[in-house]
């Protein structure tokens, strides 16, 4: 609740926990310019690839309607059609480091988060 918008849009590959676990899904990727990115997993034998893309904008949270987020939207074009229910909100907490939740939102004006994420830049890219 105490995190910010950046002054700006998050570029680039940042390494991504859930919970403090690892997992197959190791982080997003950004592209500021386009506002667009996509989740990157690495699904065995250093076998990494991008899907579930996304557009970022920045907007009033889906739960937390007085505060201002970072919104990934997955209804896009290329999403599988249970993609397209997925919804992501994320705040600033330090310089390249991030917070945020995954939303479902099915029933229109009713969306549930389903998980919470953290995002860093990897050491050496900050």
């Amino acid at each position: 609740m105490q995190g910010t918008v950046p002054e700006t849009l998050p570029d680039g590959f940042y390494e991504g926990t859930l919970s403090g676990r690892k997992y197959a899904w190791i982080g997003k990727k950004f592209d500021a310019p386009s506002a667009t990115g996509t989740d990157v997993f690495n699904d065995g034998f250093d076998s990494i690839n991008e899907r579930n893309s996304f557009t970022i904008s920045v907007g009033k949270g889906l739960l937390d309607k007085n505060l201002q987020v970072v919104k990934l939207n997955y209804n896009v074009p290329g999403n599988s059609f249970w993609q397209r229910f997925v919804f992501a909100e994320m705040v600033q907490v330090a310089p390249d480091r991030y917070l945020g939740k995954t939303e479902l939102k099915i029933i229109p004006n009713y969306p549930f988060a389903i998980l919470y994420f953290e995002l860093k830049k990897p050491v050496g890219q900050e």
